[in-house]
């Protein structure tokens, strides 16, 4: 499977008028597009935490009909939970970026006492249902972009 890193201005400049922009607060994407039942299907699970032990990061794997990806998000304490959510970007008003996804991956505290250490929280998933090409995925952590890359699904 071919798998090409981009810059973040090549992510964004892929995904359209700066797909990316709605996220990071830039105001070149006027919204985003609710994906609907035919949209990929976005799977993903908490590996687990501990002290600082891995950098944070992401990598993007394309396969046959799915993209599959890890990484590790950088926080506070080891004590946080992570959730994802596939957001499709859009090019400007009532237009959606052709196969341009961002996976927003965001981190909060669990209640109660934890070890003061800098943590470390890994993560996987996968998209699926996804039609062969190349798509543009990028995924934030907490809003920051941590990778971007164009992957190639069969």
């Amino acid at each position: 499977m071919r798998m090409e890193k981009l810059t973040r201005r090549q992510f964004l400049k892929a995904s359209g008028l700066l797909g990316l922009g709605a996220v990071l607060g830039l105001q070149s994407c006027d919204a985003l597009w609710n994906p609907g039942p035919s949209e990929p299907l976005l799977s993903f699970a908490q590996l687990g935490s501990s002290c600082a032990s891995v950098a944070e990061g992401a990598e993007l794997q394309g396969g046959r009909g799915r993209i599959t990806f890890s990484g590790a998000v950088s926080t506070p304490t080891p004590c946080y939970d992570l959730t994802a959510e596939l957001i499709t970007m859009r090019c400007g008003p009532g237009e959606r970026c052709v196969n341009t996804y961002e996976i927003a991956i965001t981190s909060k505290a669990q209640e109660g006492y934890c070890i003061e250490c800098l943590g470390s929280v890994s993560y996987r998933g996968e998209l699926r249902r996804l039609n062969p090409g190349v798509y543009n995925i990028g995924i934030t952590h907490d809003g920051r972009l941590i990778t971007a890359a164009q992957v190639q699904v069969d």
